[in-house]
């Protein structure tokens, strides 16, 4: 499930970057996107369902996605890798069953926690790519 931010300013905001060279680019997109992911990391861990799902709060991470001259992709989830053990249940196992946990199943109820840290931090979300960008385009400077 991919959430997008719609931005005003998007097409001046293309065009600024247009007049970059794409490695520039690539690390300005990238750049503004970690401290606008990090508020939402942090209320998905307080919106997390304590309990039977595990320590959910605790494995909830940003991780980059894709990333290149036109976009970067960062998301934040539970992801575990194959054959790390922590406790009794392997990491991979672990992180399966949080899946279900934000939209739930037929034999569960859904305990949303990612879409509600987006919704009540979007404001954050996009003051913090705003300002960001605005810095990061700063240090690169003008097209040569």
């Amino acid at each position: 499930m991919a959430t997008e931010i719609m931005v005003e300013g998007a097409e001046e905001l293309a065009r600024a970057l247009a007049r970059i060279g794409a490695e520039a680019r690539k690390s300005v997109l990238a750049g503004a996107l970690g401290p606008a992911a990090l508020p939402v990391l942090r209320a998905a861990q307080g919106y997390a369902p304590k309990g039977a799902t595990g320590d959910l709060a605790q494995s909830l991470e940003i991780r980059w996605g894709k990333s290149d001259a036109d976009h970067a992709d960062v998301a934040i989830g539970s992801f575990g890798r194959s054959g790390e053990a922590r406790g009794s249940e392997k990491l991979s196992e672990k992180s399966y069953q949080h899946g279900f946990v934000e939209l739930g199943t037929a034999h569960n109820k859904a305990h949303p926690y990612l879409r509600p840290a987006l919704d009540s931090t979007k404001d954050q979300v996009v003051a913090k790519i705003t300002h960001w960008l605005r810095y990061l385009m700063s240090t690169v400077g003008p097209a040569t």
